[in-house]
């Protein structure tokens, strides 16, 4: 690797340090390393297992090489799916970082370096075949402190990323305009700079915000679902469909409403609830949560409205009106006239059901509603009624 000035060297050096003390179990030390260096988060989480990390996760025998070390020939620790080892022995732990200690020395060339490094993960490796005490972090324990250690990662940076975008003007609301993070290669993550934040541009600061943030729920989920929800009403840049699959096997699904809500995909939010309210045999259970969401939509969505409103008027036709004309408060032409029609075509299939009580008080509620609002159009109604 060429260095440009002597800082780069150093941070370079210094993140193998942290790396090595990540695998020996260090994980405080190393984390608090990678918030100082201002890593790319993308290379951090990689040291995860998959169901934290997503397809950024990387083997062990890959992370000295990841953050710029010479390639391992040979492999560090069985790869599958928790693959994170540890040396407990003191001794053991004490030689390598002295030989750690001596490859990172200010003063040796960097060709040295290298070879010092190429060293140091051979000791790992060798290690490995004569001790029998290194063991996988899959461990309950060893997992704990090891997302611990995240959790303080990803809080530190999630607050300094949303400052850093802030002094931009870019906020979580409009996370749906920037492109998706699974559009984005991994290579193309692993490749974001490890400068401070402020030199960052938008298009990386809120690459970070979407690393953080994803790994940040995908930690939640493995260790602390029962926190979930807390963080799922919070605006964030967290990938959907990093996480969205999990929360239905989970059945998180109020959870999983407030994620669509905050990415602004009412639509999937929508058919979510209708959904749930199959399983209700109440009528207000049934229908008040998607009311109820309705009722929260800005005028923006009369489309997305007029749509997901026609089975609640196709199970209820009183709660609906109930929202949909005393409550809504809409003003558009088009909704209202949307209405109107609506109202005279319930009228005509009552009228032709025979259900007199049904035509009265559908009718009732037409002659209201053109009493009381003039924001529709009468000719096209009367053209209707002409039909």
């Amino acid at each position: 690797m060429a260095y440009s000035n002597e800082d780069q060297r150093r941070t370079h050096i210094r993140a193998l340090h942290a790396v090595s003390q990540f695998c020996l179990g260090q994980f405080d030390d190393a984390i608090n390393s990678f918030i100082e260096l201002d890593l790319n988060p993308a290379k951090v989480g990689a040291l995860y297992p998959e169901r934290i990390a997503g397809r950024l996760s990387v083997p062990p025998d890959d992370w000295i090489p990841l953050f710029g070390g010479p390639v391992n020939q040979q492999s560090l620790t069985p790869k599958n799916d928790d693959a994170m080892s540890t040396k407990s022995q003191n001794d053991s732990n004490e030689s390598k970082e002295k030989l750690l200690e001596q490859s990172v020395s200010p003063a040796m060339p960097v060709k040295a370096t290298v070879r010092r490094g190429a060293a140091f993960v051979a000791l790992l490796s060798s290690s490995k075949d004569k001790d029998d005490d290194i063991v996988s972090i899959s461990g309950k324990e060893k997992v704990n402190r090891s997302v611990d250690a995240l959790w303080q990662y990803l809080t530190d940076r999630r607050l300094k990323v949303a400052g850093a975008l802030a002094a931009v003007h870019i906020a979580p609301a409009q996370s749906h305009q920037w492109p998706f993070l699974s559009e984005t290669l991994t290579e193309e993550l692993f490749a974001l700079p490890n400068i401070p934040l402020p030199l960052l541009t938008p298009e990386q600061l809120v690459r970070f915000a979407q690393i953080v943030d994803t790994a940040l729920f995908k930690s939640y989920l493995v260790t602390q679902p029962a926190l979930l929800g807390a963080l799922c009403i919070l605006a964030s840049w967290c990938e959907v469909s990093e996480i969205e699959e999990e929360l239905w096997a989970r059945e998180k699904f109020a959870e999983l409403i407030y994620v669509y809500r905050g990415k602004k995909m009412h639509a999937k939010a929508l058919n979510l609830l209708q959904q749930l309210s199959e399983k209700e045999t109440d009528m207000r259970d049934k229908l008040d949560p998607s009311i109820s969401y309705l009722r929260k939509l800005g005028p923006e969505y009369i489309n997305q409205v007029l749509e997901s409103s026609r089975w609640i008027f196709e199970t209820d036709r009183h709660m609906a009106f109930e929202y949909l004309i005393d409550e809504k408060g809409e003003e558009s032409l088009a909704f209202h006239d949307w209405l109107a029609e609506l109202c005279l075509n319930m009228t005509l299939s009552a009228r032709k059901r025979g259900d007199k009580a049904k035509e009265l008080e559908v009718y009732s509620r037409l002659l209201h509603f053109i009493d009381t609002t003039d924001h529709y159009c009468p000719d096209r109604l009367y053209g209707l009624l002409s039909e």
